[in-house]
């Protein structure tokens, strides 16, 4: 009978893996076969797929080309019709028996643009800055481009500047959005020659047939399509929000390389791209299709594979519960044990049968989860980060959340040690050799070492737990008797000899507070630390600095005169002044024995002492708040030493000054005072309207506009006459010939010295020195 029930579980068992592992097996090569047919299959339907969307493509391709072509032709049609070349001519070349056969221009453009009305929006010619010719009319110049059919990106500037250069004969601009009718366009421009003038006619093409004809002829409505010229232009985006900047360097990149198909992935999704390129225009057209569609096409058979494994799964689940009944019972007995015997107090049975053996097994089992919760428990409560954390709000003066501080961790740890509480302050500062000669690896593990080094050292002596406080400042939590000071001041020498090697790498000043029994007065000892070591802030030296003896005052010195004075050297905008007088009096106050608290306050006060003066001056909070200044009203923020918070005063005083020295500098008067005054320093150079705004840091327009409000002439007319007025004096009173007097005065053209003199004197130079009797040179002839 034991023999019969020690196999038969065992024997039951193998009975189940192995009937089950057979069951699996017949799995494998049905699921083998149908992932591989699947796989086939896709890759098959994915090339068919392929080459309908190129050839898709590639006729989208060709019928665009060919409207854009008719188009084009159009356009260059109309240039070669009689009555154009007789009757257009340049707005003061029109002579009243002429005017009357205007109309037939606008009525020609009409006709031919009738031509490709599918595929044009509108179409126009210029040959002067006077008049556009159009489909409905002859419309004014500038009216025409200012409001009738403004650009968005090409204004009455733009086609000014055009009209004055010579350009390639057929040139297709970047599209813009053309704010009359809400529409992007595609300006195909044609240059030719009305007669003995040039003629610019302009063909806009909508950008939304160009993407009709992609979208209607595309075989996936999740197709999505971009158009890019052969500088990387963007012609047609048809989904910016899926095809960024850095998608369109891609595909044209590719399209470079001469690839017709590729796969590309987007915002983490694989898409199949197709690239097709006009010969004609030399644009190349990408169809991004998302590669989830090709998969979808072979859905039903990857739908029945996953049926038969579904079947396949159903079937082993009802064998699988068949089983599981020889598999509840052992699962059974160990929920039992776990839940009536918990502690663990019983007695594990000698392994005779397979019944003891099992016991055995749980038994272990249950002292396992035992040991592991009292092991968790216990590391939760001696977690360094939540002793480090609980000691931080001691020193920064927080009460314990539950108010009691005889259970505290830090009187825990301490359990069994006399005395009361001394805080020992280690403030490293790191000198230019340490990040010159030590690499940045090895200086990160001699940093992270430091803590455990003072640890190690100071508990030598005496009990100590010791917390990095901040970056490069190390608190040493001491528990001591009265009668240990020496021990403490040996255990301190110890620390310092240690470093005494690294001297030339860092520099050790140690701050020590008085002893306190009670754990609530522990900040005090922390504030009294950190007040020694606020003495001589600046000091690299390194030595042990002790609050024994000292007298230290809760309370700052901050008279009225030095507020006034503070105040007085703002309105000046005399930063280094105001800079001095803050630096001098928290040194007076450090000097005068004030605690670490209070100067803190200090630098608070001093801080609205500024914020005052801002708001006395009316300027706005927002721009003066670009930089978090927090930390100044903070007082208990300790993350940051009275070093780094007047270096935060001083960036906010010297924003405060900015401020205020930019408000006096937009006054208008003032920037029109500055600007006449480098005029007059700078004509003899070269010198014109973009260069004076970018020395002034201002946009040329914003100049142009005030100073013609302010002087009623603009910058470029005031700059030639002052050049005039010089040229005259020096024309009266010396006997320096043309050339020189013009490039003394920044002219080093004579030919436009002498236009430019003309213009505003009405007469040459050389008859101006004539009319005043000067002599002249003999190589003025």
């Amino acid at each position: 009978m034991n023999r019969w029930t020690f196999s038969f579980p065992l024997r039951e068992n193998k009975l189940f893996f192995k009937i089950l592992a057979y069951f699996l097996s017949l799995l494998i090569p049905i699921v083998v076969i149908g992932i591989v047919f699947y796989f086939q299959f896709y890759h098959a339907q994915r090339n068919q797929l392929n080459e309908k969307i190129a050839s898709t493509l590639k006729t989208s391709v060709s019928t665009i080309d060919t409207n854009l072509h008719t188009a084009q032709k159009a356009g260059i049609s109309l240039f070669y019709d009689p009555t154009i070349q007789r009757i257009m001519l340049p707005e003061d070349l029109y002579a009243w028996s002429n005017r009357a056969e205007l109309p037939l221009i606008s009525k020609i453009i009409a006709n031919y643009s009738n031509i490709a009305i599918e595929y044009i929006v509108n179409m126009f010619v210029m040959i002067d800055k006077e008049k556009v010719f159009t489909a409905g009319g002859i419309e004014d110049f500038s009216l025409f481009f200012n409001k009738t059919y403004q650009y968005a990106e090409y204004p009455k500037e733009f086609w000014e500047k055009r009209l004055e250069t010579t350009h390639r004969q057929f040139e297709i601009l970047p599209p813009t959005f053309v704010s009359t009718n809400k529409r992007k366009v595609v300006p195909f421009i044609t240059v030719n020659h009305v007669g003995s003038h040039q003629a610019n006619l302009v063909i806009n093409i909508p950008l939304d047939m160009i993407e009709r004809i992609l979208v209607n002829n595309a075989i996936f409505t999740t197709s999505r399509f971009a158009v890019i010229d052969g500088q990387q232009n963007i012609i047609l985006n048809g989904s910016p929000e899926l095809i960024s900047e850095d998608v369109i360097s891609a595909l044209f990149q590719e399209a470079k390389e001469g690839r017709k198909t590729s796969e590309i992935h987007i915002a983490n999704q694989l898409y199949v791209m197709n690239i097709d390129k006009s010969d004609r225009y030399g644009w190349y057209y990408f169809a991004i299709t998302p590669e989830s569609e090709f998969r979808l096409l072979a859905g039903r058979i990857f739908s029945l594979i996953i049926s038969i494994c579904i079947v396949l799964a159903a079937i082993g689940i009802a064998f699988s519960f068949i089983f599981s009944k020889n598999l509840y019972t052992p699962i059974k007995r160990i929920r039992d044990i776990l839940e009536h015997n918990p502690n663990g107090n019983d007695t594990a049975d000698s392994i005779e049968t397979v019944r003891n053996e099992m016991d055995f097994i749980n038994h272990g089992v249950r002292q396992l989860l035992e040991n592991n919760m009292a092991f968790q428990n216990q590391l939760k409560r001696n977690s360094e980060e939540f002793l480090d954390q609980s000691i931080y709000q001691l020193l920064t003066g927080n009460v314990p959340s539950d108010g009691e501080y005889t259970n505290h961790p830090i009187a825990e740890m301490f359990k069994g040690a006399a005395g009361g509480y001394v805080c020992c302050n280690f403030k490293f500062t790191f000198k230019e050799l340490f990040y010159d000669e030590i690499q940045d690896v090895d200086r990160l593990i001699i940093i992270s070492k430091l803590k455990n080094l003072i640890a190690g050292l100071m508990n030598g002596f005496l009990p100590t737990y010791v917390i990095e406080y901040k970056p490069r400042l190390y608190v040493a939590v001491v528990k001591m008797e009265e009668k240990d000071e020496d021990q403490l001041r040996k255990a301190l020498s110890i620390v310092l000899h240690t470093f005494e090697y690294d001297f030339r790498y860092c520099s050790v000043r140690i701050g020590i507070g008085k002893r306190y029994d009670q754990l609530e007065a522990m900040h005090k000892t922390f504030y009294e630390a950190m007040t020694m070591l606020d003495q001589d802030v600046n000091s690299e030296e390194t030595g042990i600095l002790d609050i024994t003896g000292r007298q230290i005052h809760h309370k700052y010195f901050y008279p009225a005169s030095e507020e006034n004075k503070l105040i007085n050297f703002l309105k000046l905008r005399d930063l280094d002044q105001a800079v001095r007088l803050i630096e001098e009096t928290v040194q007076n106050n450090i000097e005068k024995g004030i605690s670490h608290p209070f100067l803190a306050l200090l630098l608070e006060e001093i801080y609205h002492t500024c914020l005052r003066f801002a708001f006395e001056s009316g300027i706005e909070m927002d721009r003066l708040m670009e930089e978090d200044y927090g930390s100044l009203i903070h007082r208990r923020n300790t993350s940051i030493d009275l070093q780094e918070k007047k270096e935060l005063l001083f960036l906010f005083v010297a924003r405060l000054v900015e401020i205020t020295a930019v408000r006096n500098e937009n006054n208008p008067g003032h920037l029109i005072t500055m600007v006449l005054q480098y005029i007059g320093a700078g004509y003899q150079h070269d010198l014109y309207l973009e260069k004076i705004a970018g020395d002034m840091g201002i946009s040329a327009k914003y100049l142009s506009r005030i100073f013609k409000e302010k002087t009623g002439i603009n910058i470029t007319d005031y700059i030639q006459q002052l050049r005039i007025t010089r040229a005259k004096e020096l024309l009266e009173t010396t006997r320096s010939n043309v050339s020189d007097i013009a490039a003394e005065i920044g002219i080093y053209n004579r030919t436009t010295f002498i236009r430019l003199f003309k213009k505003y004197e009405g007469v040459t130079p050389v008859e101006y020195r004539k009319a005043k009797s000067i002599a002249k040179p003999k190589n003025d002839e």
